[in-house]
């Protein structure tokens, strides 16, 4: 079955979640937690920033500003910036404040991670 060149959100949303599922299930129910509680401002609005982004600060779930377009490259976009808040998650989940920072490289693999996975799934279903 060919995969469609136009995603809706809630196909973006499913199409990650089901890339995602080797990372486990406490991930894949947190991430969705994440994607169906408020975590991101979805669509561009008059005077939003442009491009995406995580942003976040300790104790309080992190924030995803999206400008999502309905084509493969936002849905890799909700993967990648979604890999960036869960890392904060779980970052300031597990360590005292003075410690959940971490650099702009390690932040990269957990949304870097997000997204292979997601090319992976796409590649296997389309072929």
């Amino acid at each position: 079955m060919a995969k469609p060149s136009i995603f809706t959100f809630e196909e973006a949303k499913a199409t990650v979640l089901e890339a995602i599922k080797p990372l486990g299930e406490t991930y894949c129910k947190d991430f969705k937690d994440g994607l169906e509680n408020g975590w991101i401002d979805i669509y561009e609005n008059k005077g939003k920033r442009s491009g995406a982004y995580s942003w976040g600060v300790y104790g309080v779930h992190p924030y995803v500003l999206l400008n999502y377009q309905p084509r493969y490259n936002g849905v890799t976009t909700l993967a990648h910036e979604m890999g960036h808040s869960m890392h904060s998650f779980y970052s300031s989940k597990a360590q005292p404040y003075a410690t959940n920072e971490y650099t702009i490289f390690c932040a990269e693999v957990a949304s870097t991670t997000n997204e292979v996975l997601l090319v992976r799934a796409y590649a296997k279903e389309r072929h």
